[in-house]
């Protein structure tokens, strides 16, 4: 019995999505990559720095931009995206539009790049 619930927990813990460092490290490599490369605005709510944040995940790295980006924009945005995820990601990369931080607001675009 006790190999049994063992066994169990592991395989609920390989089935969560519980970032480890590592993964927290990536995205935040994604993100600062980025956003070096790509003159985001800076939005009245946040005042300091642009409304860009990375969420790791086990699987994928997710990178949330917040603003009232037009599709141009946002390509350029993707096309950055790609190629910083040649460079350092080791897995794919989301990349979410939102119009502002209220993630409850429609999505405006996501992106997957493999």
């Amino acid at each position: 019995m006790r190999y049994f619930l063992i066994a169990l927990l592991a395989s609920v813990l390989v089935g969560c999505d519980i970032p480890s460092a590592q993964d927290q490290a990536e995205a935040t490599k994604v993100e600062s990559l980025i956003e070096a490369q790509y003159h985001f605005r800076v939005m009245q709510p946040s005042g300091e720095r642009p409304e860009v944040f990375e969420l790791p995940h086990v699987h994928y790295s997710e990178i949330l931009v917040h603003g009232d980006y037009n599709a141009t924009e946002q390509d350029e945005i993707l096309k950055i995206a790609r190629s910083v995820r040649q460079e350092v990601a080791t897995k794919p990369v989301w990349v979410s539009f939102y119009p502002n931080q209220n993630l409850e607001q429609k999505l405006i675009r996501r992106e997957k790049i493999e």
